[in-house]
């Protein structure tokens, strides 16, 4: 058994772990008796397991644990303020009512407000998490190339090799645009299309970027400078590459400024907050679609606003009691 403290090791990282966390700042007595020890410690530690790799394990906890016990305890607060404040309206009047609301309201703000802050750093781990498992490198070639360009360009045997890498290049990103391109967003609600275009967008953007690099530059100088056939199949995949790229970058620009509205339909703990965020969602659509590049036709922004009426349908079924409706 490995014991540490504050800090575990990168050689541990990935084992089962047990896990304790204080939950006060004051002393902790010293029990004499294990008996003592279960009734004085527990309330003092948050413990738990740690069975997996720690990103997923962290994820798994803000998706399947939090979020839904604040979701939950937010519609159970709703419910019980609401009919709190009908009896108090009743033996305090309007006053002791309009006081009552004003206070859940905050509550309501801060709480969603928090739920909306989670789910954006869960987002954030399922992104890193992705970059992390599908990194999508290019090979470079085994070899230094210098600065003199024209002498590099006589040597056959290293633009042979260099044309060979360039062909795994394009092999490389032709893979990377296809699987992409198969990629649907993963749910039915607004937030999903978000966050499909963030992942497109990471995942194009770090293969854009290693085009940039140094080598690159030089070995599609060398096969330039001979007139190589290969440059052509080349600049063809990385001009699809841009334009993917370029769009997936601008549909998230845009659709980050949904982002709030779409959250509030997905958390806000209220109809309140759901019924004053459509015109402003709406407001943000409008603009959307005079703006973008690619939200401006119907098979984009139709399926979008699909996807708004699932969420509010969705928000309607897990609140509303059709049983006590039409009792």
């Amino acid at each position: 058994m490995y014991v540490c403290y504050e800090h575990l090791p990168e050689d541990f990282a990935d084992e089962n772990a047990f896990y304790f966390v204080r939950n006060n700042t004051g002393p902790v007595p010293l029990p004499s008796t294990l008996e003592e020890a279960e009734e004085i410690l527990s309330p003092l530690f948050e413990f738990g397991s740690q069975n997996g790799p720690s990103l997923q394990m962290l994820e798994h906890l803000l998706t399947l644990v939090y979020m839904p016990l604040l979701s939950h305890n937010g519609q159970r607060n709703e419910s019980s303020d609401s009919g709190s404040h009908r009896r108090s309206s009743v033996h305090t009047g309007d006053t002791g009512h309009d006081q009552g609301s004003e206070e859940s309201r905050t509550r309501v703000i801060l709480r969603d407000e928090f739920l909306m802050n989670m789910q954006k750093f869960a987002s954030h781990i399922s992104r890193t998490i992705h970059q992390l498992e599908g990194d999508i490198r290019l090979e470079m070639p085994d070899v230094m190339l210098g600065d003199d360009i024209a002498e590099m360009a006589k040597d056959t045997e290293l633009v042979a090799m260099l044309e060979e890498t360039l062909h795994n290049w394009e092999v490389t990103i032709s893979s990377a645009l296809e699987v992409q391109l198969k990629k649907t967003p993963q749910g039915n609600g607004p937030l999903a299309e978000i966050d499909f275009w963030r992942e497109r967008n990471a995942t194009l953007s770090a293969i854009t970027e290693q085009l940039k690099l140094p080598t690159v530059n030089k070995v599609v100088a060398i096969l330039t400078n001979v007139h190589s056939d290969s440059l052509a199949s080349f600049e063809y995949h990385r001009a699809e590459l841009t334009k993917y790229y370029t769009e997936a970058k601008d549909n998230v620009r845009f659709l980050s400024t949904l982002e709030r509205h779409f959250k509030n339909l997905a958390h806000g703990a209220s109809f309140n907050i759901v019924l004053e965020t459509i015109p402003s969602m709406m407001n943000a659509l409008r603009m959307v679609w005079i703006i973008s590049r690619h939200y401006n036709r119907d098979e984009r922004m139709v399926p979008l606003m699909e996807r708004i009426a699932w969420e509010l349908s969705e928000r309607v079924s897990k609140i509303v009691n059709v049983r006590t409706i039409f009792k």
